[in-house]
């Protein structure tokens, strides 16, 4: 970890840099932002962006049964991604069992999570002491945490050079997706798993009211500049990166949550793509 420390240093002129907490918050966006950007770009193609919205709001319930249940802080992360996971196969499960639109589906069920979330938490002391976890806060993360993160970047994108091909046929057209021999159950489990497992993750940090904002965002942006599929994704985790590194920065000097001030640079950002693409037609 102090090497990856030391090499932002060397890169980044920014003496706030030197304090440990801020570079662990930098190197922990860096890797959420890349997946972020990543994921975003097939979230908004197959028009998932409400299901990432559901799964950060859900955490509510994971975080307060955790609470509730008594399970040590130091698994707290785990409980996040375990039901994280669960929450996005049982999504996929009832979207293929039944006639009921997905956007339905997953509007139950992230009703009824937050609201046991919410009997939880009111039952166990009070809301203003979780409040924290609504807006998230980066500066937290610890060395621990940041190797976790390495290893979930790692994993994530092993799984993604895999199911990116197809989960993009299927977007196109699932129907000639099937025809190829590809199962779109299986890899919109895969892919929806892959969500949950960073949103899950980070969402404690990020903020459960914000994350989905990083992920759709950047590639919302993207999307209105891009010409093909490979500009698309390279943007997209471009803009995502350079918002969240920015809005770290700004977060520190104005002394502002870092979660938000990042999403107002994405939006920022999808203003400027809006503009292209408008003056550009």
């Amino acid at each position: 970890m102090n090497f990856l420390r030391n090499i932002l240093g060397e890169l980044l002129p920014f003496g706030l840099f030197s304090h440990r907490f801020m570079a662990n918050a930098l190197i922990a966006i860096i890797f959420v932002s890349i997946l972020f950007g990543l994921l975003g770009t097939m979230i908004v193609n197959n028009k998932l962006s409400f299901f990432s919205d559901a799964l950060g709001h859900s955490t509510i319930f994971a975080i307060a049964a955790s609470i509730f249940l008594r399970i040590n802080a130091n698994y707290l992360s785990l409980s996040l991604v375990i039901f994280g996971v669960l929450f996005s196969i049982t999504i996929i499960q009832i979207k293929y069992m039944s006639k009921t639109s997905v956007s339905t589906v997953i509007s139950i069920l992230s009703s009824v999570t937050i609201a046991f979330g919410l009997i939880f938490m009111s039952k166990n002391g009070g809301m203003n002491k979780y409040a924290n976890l609504f807006i998230g806060d980066i500066l937290t993360i610890s060395d621990q945490e940041i190797y976790w993160l390495i290893l979930i970047f790692i994993f994530i994108l092993s799984v993604w050079r895999y199911i990116y091909p197809k989960i993009l046929a299927i977007s196109i057209d699932s129907t000639i997706a099937s025809s190829r021999g590809i199962s779109p159950k299986l890899i919109e489990t895969l892919f929806t798993c892959l969500i949950a497992l960073i949103v899950s993750y980070s969402v404690r940090w990020i903020g459960v009211l914000i994350i989905n904002a990083l992920m759709i965002i950047p590639a919302a942006s993207a999307r209105n500049i891009a010409q093909n599929i490979k500009q698309y994704t390279i943007i997209s985790v471009v803009i995502s990166m350079i918002s969240s590194i920015t809005g770290l920065i700004l977060s520190y000097i104005f002394g502002l949550p870092s979660g938000p001030s990042i999403v107002v640079c994405c939006t920022a950002f999808y203003a400027i793509s809006i503009c292209q693409r408008h003056f550009k037609h």
